[in-house]
Parts: structure tokens; sequence; C-alpha cells
């Protein structure tokens, strides 16, 4: 018997895709060939960085909520201290860095 759309797939879930700095991204997984999945739409993209790939779940996420996601550049000086830094991560901030320090 063929299993209409509408039914969900049985089976254990998939689990989520763990960060390399220890959270746990629901609704994003990474193929074993190095692709990323968004596990709502079945939706593929390919990504190197996975700070970027996350981010860019994340502002789908923020679409699909209707949110709308501010993306800006500031350099590191504008953070007194490392704490600042760790205090932008918990609230929310995706910090990425480059070469030249910014």
């Amino acid at each position: 018997m063929a299993r209409s759309k509408a039914q969900a797939k049985r089976g254990r879930p998939r689990k989520p895709h763990k960060a390399s700095w220890g959270e746990y991204i629901n609704g994003l997984r990474r193929r074993n060939d190095g692709r990323w999945i968004i596990v709502e739409t079945g939706k593929t993209f390919v990504e190197s960085d996975e700070r970027r790939a996350v981010t860019r779940f994340r502002r789908w996420e923020a679409e699909q909520a209707h949110q709308s996601v501010v993306e800006i550049s500031v350099p590191m000086t504008a953070f007194e201290s490392s704490a600042g830094m760790d205090a932008a991560i918990e609230g929310g901030a995706s910090l990425d860095g480059y070469l030249d320090g910014s």
C-alpha cells in the first residue's frame, strides 16, 4: 500500500546538527557528502563554513516566522573584552572573524 504525502514517516527522528561550539541546531543536518539539508523542506545547499551554514539556516527560519534578520559588521575593537564577545554570542549574535582581525 502506498503511503500518502499527508502521512508522517515512521522511525526514529533525525538528530539535530551539533555545531562545533556545542549548540544543537534543530532542523538542520549535514549529509555525509558535505551538503547541508533543511529537514522541514528537504532543501539542500553547499556551504564549506559551518557558521555561515548555520547563519543561512537561521535566516531561513526567520523568513518562515516573518521576522527580519539584520546583519552588521563591527570591528573586534568594538568589544572591550572577550567577555563582551561572549555576551554577544549568548545573546544570539553570530560572529565571523577574518585574518585581518575584523
